[in-house]
């Protein structure tokens, strides 16, 4: 019989933008119910963080991204910010490919607050 606990530990990697580049972030495998919660926590408690920042912060673990210095960027909800907008919604793309019930628990969301 499996589990039903989320084991945060399985880590995949996504490339981001050209290939070339060798830019990528390791991804959750699988976000828990905790996760979720820490997602809406977060954007709600600054009207500066959207569901999109909140959701690759709680969901990347680690990154290379690097910055003008030429030094790997803290994974911060302010570096997060600022990532191209192209690359940050093909990483929350694959987020949602990974946590499908993304779509259930933001429709359970809405019927709360309704």
């Amino acid at each position: 019989m499996g589990s039903i606990l989320v084991d945060n530990s399985e880590l995949v990697q996504f490339e981001v933008g050209d290939p070339e580049d060798g830019r990528w972030v390791k991804l959750k495998q699988r976000l828990s119910l905790r996760d979720w919660d820490t997602i809406a926590r977060l954007a709600a408690m600054d009207e500066t963080v959207g569901t999109y920042c909140a959701t690759l912060m709680v969901a990347i673990v680690e990154w290379n991204i690097l910055g003008p210095d030429g030094e790997v960027l803290p994974l911060t909800l302010d570096n997060i910010g600022r990532v191209d907008p192209e690359e940050g919604v093909d990483i929350f793309v694959k987020i949602s490919h990974l946590n499908p019930a993304k779509k259930a628990l933001a429709s359970m969301k809405k019927s709360m607050q309704s």
